[in-house]
């Protein structure tokens, strides 16, 4: 007897959904978009290990949260009109962990 190779299908196909990637839902540009973790607690409930989602295409607006560049070093600040900064790239999101 030989088999085919067709199989019935599953009864819960119709059930399954499309896998989840994170990605789709986070990176709105991705040849500008970088991802880092906070080596400690920042402030702006960013967290130690937290994930920070950087898109480096936006135009900053006043109050943003950014990624600056202060004296060879990266820090996380809310950005202000009044301080002139280097702004690495506009933080659009903040993961962690509950």
């Amino acid at each position: 007897m030989a088999l085919s190779g067709r199989a019935f299908p599953s009864p819960a196909a119709e059930y399954l959904q499309p896998v989840l990637n994170l990605q789709d839902f986070v990176v709105e540009h991705p040849t500008s978009t970088f991802f880092a973790r906070a080596s400690a607690d920042l402030g702006f409930d960013i967290w130690m290990n937290d994930l920070l989602v950087i898109d480096r295409s936006l135009t900053p607006a006043d109050g943003a949260l950014v990624l600056v560049v202060c004296e060879g070093q990266f820090e996380v600040r809310q950005l202000s009109a009044k301080e002139p900064v280097q702004v690495w790239g506009v933080i659009t999101y903040i993961l962690h962990k509950t």
